[in-house]
């Protein structure tokens, strides 16, 4: 299993068996395509894929129903073949935008190609709105991804364990107390939890993010920590790559 970070902020690859998952692909410089003063986020550069990478993709996971999981530009670049595996508001979201992929509910699946797929509880406040998962290979690797606030209680009741986490570590909260992210220490216990010594950092720089949200939301980030803290290897940069 080869994951790699597809872009600055929250896209990710994953490669097994010679097809590729792409996880809230963000292909763009542009974040909003509406221009919208609420929320923006631009760039110089757009993704890290090849075309070999981009052929490769077979399905979708749109873990949220927001604009920067939920990107339309790219999911229409991406093309009507791609399987589209999300919550029934996306699917929803997509037929409504005029999308043809062949959508998935991510509660009815247990496989992702040669994948186990395990569809787990995200964190509040995002319990009833996103959701997290482990993907496992035919050979027992395995990933955990939570794109906001890990549910450690979720994780310790079912006994998830993983080699990889992609998870947020960068503390974001909403007027100073209600947290839109996991922050350090979070992150850490469920790293303890998970048994993963390999941290993929997600959600990286949020407070490159701009907009009138802006105004309502507080940012803190040290990254430098994990190192320290039994996590052997960390990834936080656009087009870093590990295998397992």
């Amino acid at each position: 299993m080869l994951v790699k970070k597809a872009d600055d902020y929250q896209s990710w690859y994953i490669e097994e068996d010679g097809y590729g998952i792409l996880i809230d692909p963000w292909l763009d410089k542009t974040l909003n395509p509406y221009n919208s003063f609420l929320l923006q986020r631009k760039r110089t550069k757009g993704h890290c894929l090849d075309e070999k990478e981009l052929n490769k993709v077979k399905f979708i996971i749109v873990t949220a129903p927001f604009i920067d999981h939920f990107h339309l530009p790219s999911l229409i670049s991406l093309g009507p073949e791609i399987q589209l595996i999300s919550t029934v508001k996306v699917g929803k979201m997509a037929k409504k935008k005029g999308l043809k992929n062949k959508f998935i509910d991510y509660r009815n699946i247990s496989e992702i190609g040669s994948l186990k797929f395990t569809a787990l509880k995200a964190g509040f406040p995002y319990s009833q709105s996103t959701f997290s998962f482990k993907l496992e290979n035919e050979q027992g690797k395995s990933l955990f991804h939570e794109g906001h606030v890990v549910n450690l209680k979720e994780i310790k009741n079912r006994k998830i364990t993983t080699d990889i986490a992609i998870i947020t570590t960068e503390s974001v909260k909403f007027l100073g107390f209600l947290s839109l992210s996991t922050n350090q220490s979070k992150a850490k216990d469920a790293l303890k939890l998970l048994g993963s010594k390999i941290l993929l950092s997600t959600g990286t720089r949020p407070s490159k993010t701009k907009g009138l949200i802006n105004i309502f939301l507080s940012f803190n980030s040290d990254k430098k920590k994990f190192l320290k803290t039994g996590v052997e290897k960390l990834i936080n940069k656009p087009g870093e790559k590990v295998e397992v």
